[in-house]
């Protein structure tokens, strides 16, 4: 992995330093308090302390958050750097990596970098849409980015826009993934993985319901096998919560945690089968071969695991409450609304109208 994007250790200096822009940037010594630093043998990374990584995250964004010296300051480059040096700072950094994808999109289409914000269209917008057409279910999340950017520049506390220009703009309505992985399909996809690696990953997001995310940074530092827990201090919903994200381990994710901690001791637990971290893009290109291999399924991906986790459990009468920390939310209105799928097992809620009926 390239120096740009971890930090990395000096023994000489006893401290820890970051590239960019070709120069040595130093964060800072190796804390006193902090395991000695090494490099995993299976990524490449150094184990940097938290400190020093709070350290690197404040550098990489700021210099998001400064745009390029030749843009000037009424240019949709601009506002586009400053709005990205924001959410890297406050919002989660897969949301970040969304954003950052399509504004840089949106920048390299035709004119845009060179137009001052206010002459940006909803017409020039809707363009550039029209020249990804594999974008389906991405063309609402695109123009929420570009719209949100502009919200956030005419925001009272920026004035950075006195006008969204391209507020009113069409946005289709979200539309919800109904597939649902039952116990019999999950099995039959476990069966037909061959890599031991992949059926780990499988394993962990059958037993867990976490985000495909939290499986996938998941290190051994994070788990605490004497209480059976995995717990993550950066995830999803940790800005807003402020809490550590803890995951209730089940006997068999004890076991399977225990092992992988052995083989990999510095970062992340689950591998691929070259004995590199999972990736979102590979990830999707693994449940898209699943997906041609079994049509009959229905759409669904690596968080179709995390919707059965969620209805399963609510089907065999755990408390809703209790789900929702099961898989992390502090409330239940999410669970509701976006995972839980009972409505769609008929049998199941005919028993439970009989129930009700008396």
């Amino acid at each position: 992995m390239a120096r740009t994007r971890h930090p990395w250790y000096r023994r000489v200096r006893n401290a820890w330093f970051v590239e960019v822009d070709g120069k040595q940037v130093r964060l800072g010594e190796h804390p006193a308090d902090a395991p000695g630093p090494r490099k995993s043998k299976n990524t490449g990374l150094w184990n940097a302390p938290p400190s020093i990584l709070k350290l690197f995250g404040e550098l990489m964004g700021q210099r998001e958050s400064e745009p390029s010296a030749s843009a000037p300051r009424d240019s949709v480059v601009f506002l586009f750097g400053r709005y990205l040096g924001w959410t890297k700072k406050n919002k989660a950094e897969a949301t970040y990596q969304q954003r950052r994808f399509f504004l840089r999109s949106f920048i390299r289409f035709r004119s845009v970098r060179s137009n001052p914000p206010n002459r940006i269209t909803v017409d020039l917008v809707e363009h550039w849409l029209d020249a990804h057409p594999t974008w389906t279910a991405s063309r609402r999340h695109a123009i929420l980015c570009v719209l949100g950017a502009f919200n956030w520049a005419v925001n009272p506390k920026r004035r950075l826009l006195s006008v969204n220009p391209i507020a009113g703009i069409d946005v289709p309505p979200a539309t919800r993934v109904r597939a649902y992985l039952t116990p019999e399909q999950r099995r039959v996809l476990f069966d037909a993985t061959r890599d031991e690696a992949f059926r780990g990953f499988l394993t962990a997001l059958s037993e867990t319901g976490c985000r495909p995310g939290e499986v996938a940074a998941v290190t051994a530092a994070d788990a605490n096998l004497d209480l059976g827990v995995w717990t993550l201090e950066a995830h999803k919903t940790g800005r807003k919560t402020g809490k550590p994200r803890v995951v209730y381990l089940t006997d068999a994710m004890v076991g399977l945690t225990r092992r992988l901690a052995a083989q990999n001791q510095d970062g992340p637990l689950f591998l691929n089968s070259r004995g590199r971290p999972w990736n979102r893009n590979a990830i999707r290109c693994r449940f898209r071969v699943l997906r041609k291999r079994f049509p009959a399924f229905g759409h669904f991906t690596a968080y179709s695991y995390r919707r059965a986790f969620v209805t399963d459990a609510l089907e065999k009468g755990v408390d809703v409450v209790k789900v929702a920390e099961l898989v992390g939310h502090s409330s239940t209105d999410m669970v509701m609304r976006h995972y839980s799928q009972l409505q769609e097992r008929v049998a199941h809620m005919r028993e439970m109208a009989k129930k009700a009926a008396g």
